[in-house]
């Protein structure tokens, strides 16, 4: 009798072509597992997808491709060719060769190459009762992104997932759930651990994500899921500083950048950091930089006439 399984794995490719020429500009191979979750058994780490997927901006005059997801599985994504941009929760991380990052359920991200480039990369999405908990604590809680020194057990696993569901052998749900536990493990070995507690780090990356936005203490500590004295004592602990003194310092950052590097005007500058008022931002500035915008500004441009 043969119990090999035949078709648990649908393959299905889909491309895309530029709208500014008729090449092709994206291709996603896809072995879909056509076998429902095994949720009687909570310890199986469900296999729903492997897939291969290359996109290219070469062609594109105006912007480069990209593309945003919401799903409701994991997805473990890692880059073999190429760079480019991924953003999640308002974190923007600039990926290469070798860089994994992982999406979560129901998360919105956002993901392109780099202008003018190509993106190649491979992905095995996930199920199961574990995975929250696993990549939700210890060293894994938080981690969106990860960059391996020697990438190679990485190549190893993905290689073996595919291998797997090419073969599609006997027992090839519980050969691909080995390999999962496989993978979660290697990311887990890889992983850093932040740098603060969570509740701040979320807090210090919507700050200096969004620095510009109308960001009250309390909406800020609704977002992180803390109480303001908590949130405070945090900030304090670890950056001796408040929140709010925090996010008046990268306002002001902001605004020193776009003074010295953009061509827009103090009032201009003004608006866009989030101050309602010109001589609000140039008192601030002042009093922490040590000289006005208007300073800052005027020699910019004299340097810019002058070549220097």
């Amino acid at each position: 009798m043969n119990n090999k399984i035949s078709n648990t794995f649908l393959f299905r490719r889909k491309t895309g072509k530029s709208l500014e020429s008729a090449s092709e500009n994206s291709v996603e191979d896809f072995h879909i597992n056509q076998k429902r979750s095994p949720l009687s058994d909570p310890n199986v780490l469900h296999c729903f997808a492997y897939g291969e997927c290359f996109w290219d901006s070469r062609h594109e005059q105006h912007s480069s491709y990209s593309k945003e997801w919401q799903r409701e599985w994991w997805s473990f994504e890692y880059i073999i060719e190429g760079n480019g941009v991924f953003i999640s929760d308002n974190i923007r991380y600039n990926i290469r060769p070798g860089d994994i990052y992982i999406l979560k359920p129901w998360k919105k991200i956002f993901l392109r190459p780099e202008k003018g480039g190509i993106l190649r990369k491979r992905c095995v999405l996930l199920e199961g009762h574990l995975l929250d908990f696993i990549c939700g604590n210890g060293r894994l809680e938080g981690i969106d992104f990860i960059r391996p020194d020697d990438p190679k057990r990485l190549e190893m696993i993905y290689d073996n997932f595919k291998q797997l569901i090419l073969r599609q052998d006997e027992f090839l749900e519980e050969e691909l759930s080995q390999q999962g536990y496989a993978l979660l493990a290697e990311l887990n070995r890889l992983a850093k651990p932040l740098e603060y507690p969570l509740a701040l780090h979320k807090a210090i990356t919507l700050i200096n994500t969004k620095p510009h936005s109308d960001l009250t203490l309390g909406a800020l500590c609704t977002e992180c899921n803390v109480s303001i004295s908590t949130l405070t004592r945090l900030f304090r602990r670890y950056l001796k500083t408040s929140p709010m003194n925090y996010i008046i310092d990268r306002r002001l950052e902001q605004a020193r950048l776009f003074i010295q590097i953009g061509n827009m005007t103090i009032k201009e500058s003004a608006k866009k950091c989030g101050y309602t008022s010109e001589s609000f931002l140039s008192r601030s500035f002042k009093k922490k930089f040590g000289v006005p915008p208007a300073s800052l500004r005027r020699s910019k441009l004299t340097n810019k006439k002058t070549g220097t």
